[in-house]
């Protein structure tokens, strides 16, 4: 995630505080620590979101110290979300459900209308997220394939790669070895 901001001081800004909120401000924690002089104006840092971070009310705060230790703090906007990265901990295969087979893939940070299942590099057609499994954060910890070329997208003894990919966030889950 590019974090972004804009500083000026007549010393010359010296540290930069990043803190993260993940309940709309009422409290930060510190993300990262950047010292050293900057130039004056926009100024950037790249930070590696966890992978088990989740919230509908993250904000940014940048606190800025300047050589005498004068500070200066702004924060983001408004809210943002931050989804947790999508995780595979079980695939199923039934070869008696659905008219070729079901796939049923377990695991977390699954979101219904936005997360894609692939078997190895092809898209699985007709993934479906069962209510029962809806977590009421708008994740859901199971999704189930009944996508008619299932035989061939897992073909029996070979071990094929399932991924997960959110396109909107650009997100894509650890590979999960899976063979029927």
């Amino acid at each position: 995630m590019s974090i972004t901001w804009n500083e000026s001081d007549d010393v010359g800004v010296v540290k930069r505080v990043i803190d993260l909120s993940t309940d709309g401000g009422s409290t930060f924690q510190q993300i990262a620590l950047v010292t050293g002089p900057g130039t004056t104006g926009s100024q950037g840092y790249s930070w590696q979101v966890p992978v088990g971070l989740s919230t509908a009310n993250g904000m940014i705060r940048i606190t800025v110290y300047d050589a005498a230790n004068n500070s200066a703090m702004a924060s983001s906007a408004g809210t943002f979300q931050v989804w947790a990265l999508p995780v595979i901990t079980e695939a199923n295969y039934d070869a008696q459900s659905g008219p070729a087979g079901e796939l049923t893939i377990s695991g977390s940070g699954c979101r219904s209308g936005e997360t894609e299942a692939y078997a190895g590099d092809v898209l699985l057609k007709k993934v479906s997220f069962p209510a029962k499994f809806d977590q009421g954060d708008g994740t859901f910890t199971r999704l189930v394939c009944d996508d008619k070329k299932l035989n061939k997208r897992f073909p029996k003894g070979v071990s094929v790669a399932i991924v997960l990919k959110v396109p909107r966030t650009g997100q894509v889950s650890p590979a999960f070895q899976f063979r029927r």
